[in-house]
């Protein structure tokens, strides 16, 4: 699979809103969320503007023996009462006809200092929706704000379905994983050259 930069948005000064709209649909995505929290700030993720109670998530936090879980709400909090700098990827399955699935790994800096190890998070999550994602929303409902340079990046998968073959640049090549054999692009198609 190909990913393909999808949309971004870096925050010039404080803000409290990171926004990319008129992504192409895509049936896999990947968002990456860099935040630099100026004060104290919450990272609350909605999908094409939809502040709705459809979503719900299970969270773990540093490998606690249970998950918190909430249902109904109005967006994915990736997390709340952020005072340190918080790094975040999260994967997405996009199919137009099912529920939106996604998965998330965060790292938050933690304590200043090499003898002060990062805390994690792992969360999945569920949108009710069969939209296709078009646009992320990663919003502050607290009192600081999201820093110079804080950054929202989006990835979607490309160059696998036909409509995507015109933007692979010619003379692309590929390996097969399974065989070894390299494809050519030579434009309008791929040619087995090895």
């Amino acid at each position: 699979m190909v990913w393909i930069n999808n949309k971004y948005e870096t925050a010039s000064g404080a803000d409290d809103n990171l926004t990319t709209t008129g992504m192409t649909a895509s049936e896999f995505n990947i968002f990456m969320t860099h935040i630099i929290p100026s004060g104290t700030v919450d990272i609350d993720m909605t999908f094409n503007n939809d502040t709705t109670a459809k979503y719900s998530k299970r969270v773990n936090y540093n490998g606690q023996s249970t998950d918190a879980t909430d249902e109904d709400l109005n967006n994915a909090q990736l997390s709340n009462n952020v005072t340190v700098p918080q790094f975040n990827i999260t994967i997405a399955c996009n199919f137009a006809t099912n529920n939106k699935l996604f998965w998330s790994k965060q790292v938050r800096a933690g304590t200043d200092g090499a003898g002060n190890p990062p805390d994690r998070f792992n969360f999945i999550g569920k949108w009710e929706n069969t939209s296709q994602i078009t646009e992320v929303d990663i919003d502050n409902s607290e009192s600081g704000d999201y820093a110079q340079y804080s950054n929202l990046s989006c990835l979607g998968d490309g160059g696998t379905k036909t409509s995507d073959l015109a933007n692979i640049q010619t003379n692309s090549i590929f390996e097969t994983s399974d065989t070894g054999d390299h494809y050519l692009w030579n434009g309008t198609a791929w040619v087995q050259v090895a």
